[in-house]
């Protein structure tokens, strides 16, 4: 064996742990890609139809809200093909017919929503392992956690108050204030959502290396 073989043996030797870290790396980057995007972008449908449910209690079902809803959903990879016929359908409809919709779909003000939270299992779970993504992908990333923690934890605070207007024991009138402070709560989730979908498309449009 001469001294050619013998060094580039060693080099091989030296180079080898890096070559398969590198391809641990790719393949760990892309599964870890593969789990975000399948968990968010299911999160964003349940998150748009959970605003379409509140626009209906609280009212705030008007031809904006149509317009950002079909714009939103449009962006789902996975999306309900009835459930985009629905919001091309609403965009699409006449003044009257848009007003006639809203009525359809109207809930009383007096009702409650007994909303879901939305929990982020996998980010959660691979937290850590986000290290392998750009600086600013896991700067959005950590930002959606951060959006998506206040949605649930207004969310928390409207099923209190939900669970107050059945309670027999508050008066008439006190009842009535809390009802009005649920369509508060209701109104500041709708926000909620908004910015949460907002962010997820963020997080869709960033590069993961």
């Amino acid at each position: 064996m001469d001294i050619l073989s013998i060094i580039l043996g060693w080099l091989l030797g030296m180079l080898s742990p890096v070559i398969v870290n590198r391809i641990y790396r790719h393949y760990k980057k892309n599964d870890l890609y593969g789990g975000l995007s399948k968990e968010i972008n299911h999160i964003t449908e349940r998150l748009i139809v959970t605003l379409q449910l509140l626009s209906n209690r609280t009212g705030s079902f008007d031809r904006d809200l149509v317009t950002w809803l079909l714009e939103h959903y449009e962006k789902i990879e996975t999306k309900n093909p009835q459930t985009l016929k629905v919001y091309r359908m609403f965009v699409k409809a006449s003044d009257d017919e848009l007003n006639e919709i809203k009525r359809s779909y109207a809930t009383s003000s007096g009702s409650g929503l007994s909303l879901q939270k939305f929990p982020l299992l996998f980010i959660n779970m691979h937290l850590s392992d986000f290290s392998l993504f750009s600086p600013e992908l896991q700067a959005e990333i950590f930002e959606l956690k951060s959006r998506i923690e206040i949605l649930n934890s207004g969310i928390a605070s409207s099923e209190k108050y939900f669970f107050m207007t059945f309670d027999s024991s508050i008066s008439t009138e006190s009842q009535l204030i809390i009802k009005t402070d649920l369509t508060n709560k209701y109104i500041q989730v709708e926000t909620m959502i908004k910015r949460a979908v907002e962010q997820i498309e963020t997080v869709n449009s960033v590069k993961k290396i």
